[in-house]
């Protein structure tokens, strides 16, 4: 069995959350030009109301942003130990597919492989927490599974 390499993993899941906060700032820079490049005309209310509403989606894009910070800064807090029970850091073969239990960023590959990147806090978090190799367990959606190992 090829025991899959951590330290590897968790540099694609920085190296995710670094383009998605990449392009997150470049969507913001963007809507801020457009917002600043207004120019008011006879309908001033129109150019306010332009105005307001580009100020708000700056403000729900950067709570966007400070999520993807704080996931930032929860995975580099992950140790990349090796794990025999799930728990946050474990990487989980099962049958159902592979899981990182990290930060949420849903699903990845590496060098041709499929996992899933997700938080413990999430529903298969939740199924995975403490379990260790050969435990079965439902998805949500009602599949049965087993975990095959834990790194």
């Amino acid at each position: 069995m090829i025991v899959p390499d951590k330290n590897a993993i968790k540099a694609q899941c920085q190296k995710e959350l670094n383009e998605r906060i990449a392009a997150l700032n470049q969507v913001i820079r963007d809507v801020q030009t457009a917002s600043n490049q207004e120019t008011k005309s006879t309908a001033g209310d129109k150019h306010d109301t332009s105005r307001a509403q580009a100020q708000l989606e700056v403000e729900r894009l950067g709570n966007q942003l400070k999520n993807l910070e704080n996931m930032q800064q929860d995975l580099d807090r992950i140790s990349t130990e090796p794990h025999t029970i799930v728990q946050q850091g474990s990487y989980v073969k099962t049958s159902c597919g592979d899981f990182y239990l990290a930060v949420a960023l849903g699903k990845l590959t590496m060098d041709q492989d499929l996992f899933f990147a997700v938080s413990m806090l999430s529903p298969i978090g939740l199924l995975l927490k403490s379990k260790k190799a050969k435990d079965a367990f439902n998805m949500p959606n009602g599949s049965k599974c087993m975990v095959e190992t834990v790194f």
